[in-house]
């Protein structure tokens, strides 16, 4: 009877072990997707893996990273190129701001897409490079991005409906030229769901590190950060 109570004792301390683990892990996997989908309003970022102490790594794997929400730091004047505002809906009815960068004569425009946890300054390179080409650029932030409404992200699913509205935006604006439409990582899986979903018919697309599924972006800051994945 006692080698069976032993057993039994140790099978509820392991069982309760394997539960709390879980939970701990599910208490993680939350935490972290939180701050991903979240911005702060400001703050500093949480710095790379390796340049964290332990104590901080700790607080990261705990807490997840800490990102503030990406600002524009540059506007299109700082590469020597004139703009002007616009504003329309997006994703949740938020305001979406973008840049036009206007080009004569003009090919077509393109409408630019930045990626996660950044902003359309990002894109001011490329955008002046298309513009040399002869095409005006329609530089986009995502909601929840610069200058656009709201304070986070979905990692490319809600970014699609900013997409296919800049692109009927976009459309409505080029007077029949061809538009194209360029996204860099998140943007570029933006764009490949709104083309899908909604049947958006561009003159080409242009993309740079698009990620086939959110599942692989997970499993890999998970990684970053010392979780299983």
């Amino acid at each position: 009877m006692a080698g069976r109570s032993s057993v039994k004792r140790r099978l509820v301390v392991g069982g309760s072990v394997l539960v709390l683990g879980t939970l701990l892990l599910n208490a993680a996997a939350f935490e972290h997707a939180r701050a991903l989908t979240r911005f702060s309003p400001d703050g500093p970022r949480t710095g790379r893996a390796e340049s964290l102490s332990a104590i901080e790594k700790l607080q990261v794997l705990t807490e997840g990273v800490r990102i503030p929400k990406p600002r524009n730091r540059r506007t299109p004047l700082d590469v020597g190129l004139s703009y002007e505002r616009h504003v329309f809906a997006g994703a949740h009815g938020l305001p979406i701001e973008a840049w036009l960068i206007p080009a004569s004569p003009e090919h077509g425009v393109v409408v630019l897409f930045h990626g996660h946890a950044a902003s359309k300054d990002q894109l001011l390179r490329v955008a002046k490079a298309f513009h040399e080409m002869g095409y005006a650029a329609l530089l986009v932030d995502f909601y929840g991005s610069g200058g656009s409404g709201g304070s986070d992200t979905s990692i490319g699913f809600f970014e699609a409906v900013d997409v296919a509205a800049a692109y009927r935006y976009a459309r409505s604006l080029s007077r029949e030229r061809p538009v194209i439409l360029y996204g860099v990582s998140m943007g570029a899986a933006a764009i490949l769901k709104a083309v899908h979903d909604d049947h958006l018919d561009p003159s080409a697309i242009v993309l740079e590190c698009p990620f086939d599924r959110l599942s692989t972006t997970a499993a890999h800051r998970f990684r970053n950060v010392g979780l299983p994945a």
